[in-house]
Formats: structure tokens, C-alpha cells, sequence
């Protein structure tokens, strides 16, 4: 993602959390042998299908108790930030203004790590904090979303995002909770 613009940033994070969020519904819904039905139900190139949109399927993982509503609110905040961006024809760049609502969605503590991660970013790479900040997320959230279709694919218990951070914290790459 380091080669993205600002828009590229947003767009493909939101895309790889599409994308996640997708697999673990797909997996979870064709537990019980109706694979072709969830595949139909969350083709998003396919027209006006139920579970095709993000939103959608960002509600229904949490009704299913997939996904917790702290990732709800984070997806949530994420795709608001595209609504506002992405469909303008103009080039922007994200600032502090843009991000503050999705780091005011993380938890205290997360939101601390996000920002000490952050801090000497300005200007490497071409890409301001608040992109590392956005970049960040996304990639924590996906993390997130992955653990928990390992974790269902192996008969666990998902963990909260909290808990993958504080993993990740520790010094342990993956980021899985063992």
C-alpha cells in the first residue's frame, strides 16, 4: 500500500477488510453444506445481492456474533471516511481532521499504540501520519477479521481486536492470540 495515493490507501484497505469480512462469512454460513447459497448471497459483482455490500455484511457478522461491536464501529468509521473521499474527483490528502473519528472509535489503549507507532512516520515513504494511522487500522482490522476464520475454522473462540493488539504488542509478529 506504500505506492497508494491517500484515496488509494482508504480505498484498498476498506477493500481487504471487504475482502475478510467476505471469507468469514462465507465460511461461517457454509458450515452446514450450503456453500453455493452463501457464495450467491455474498457476490458483490453480481447485482443487488443481500450480503453484497459492506455495511450489510458488517451487520450481519455482528448479528452472528462474528465480529464484536467495537470492529463494527471501526469498519463503520472507515467506510464513512470513503463515503466522504472516494467519490470526489478532486486529489486530497488525509489529515489529522479526517482521522480523528476512527481513532477516536479505537479503544484508549490502541489508539495510544496507533499513535506512538506513528510517530516518527511524517514523511517517510512518501505518506503523512494520518495515512500510517488509516494504513494501520485497516491492516489491524483484517488481521482481525482473519484470526477469527482461523479461529472458526478450528473450532475456537474469537478474541477481541483488543487482545490482537496486545499480542502484537508483545512482540509476537502474527498477531494471533494463541
Amino acid at each position: 500500500m506504500h505506492a497508494e495515493s491517500d484515496r488509494g490507501v482508504l480505498l484498498v484497505g476498506l477493500s481487504q477488510i471487504d475482502q475478510a469480512l467476505g471469507d468469514l462469512l462465507l465460511y461461517f454460513l457454509s458450515l452446514k453444506g450450503a456453500c453455493m447459497d452463501a457464495e450467491w448471497l455474498l457476490d458483490p459483482t453480481a447485482g443487488n445481492r443481500p450480503l453484497g455490500s459492506l455495511a450489510i455484511r458488517t451487520r450481519i457478522a455482528l448479528c452472528l456474533g462474528q465480529i464484536d461491536d467495537e470492529t463494527r464501529r471501526l469498519i463503520d468509521t472507515i467506510r464513512q471516511l470513503r463515503n466522504i473521499h472516494a467519490h470526489q474527483p478532486k486529489p486530497f490528502m488525509l489529515d489529522e481532521r479526517d482521522i480523528q473519528p476512527l481513532m477516536r472509535a479505537w479503544p484508549k489503549k490502541d489508539r495510544d499504540y496507533i499513535n506512538k507507532a506513528t510517530e516518527d512516520m511524517r514523511g517517510k515513504h512518501g505518506k503523512s501520519r494520518p495515512t500510517f494511522k488509516l494504513m494501520l487500522s485497516t491492516s489491524f482490522i483484517t488481521l482481525y477479521l482473519e484470526e477469527q476464520l482461523a479461529l472458526l475454522r478450528d473450532g475456537g473462540v474469537g478474541v477481541k481486536i483488543v487482545e490482537s493488539l496486545k499480542s502484537i504488542d508483545k512482540g509476537n509478529d502474527s498477531g494471533i492470540n494463541a
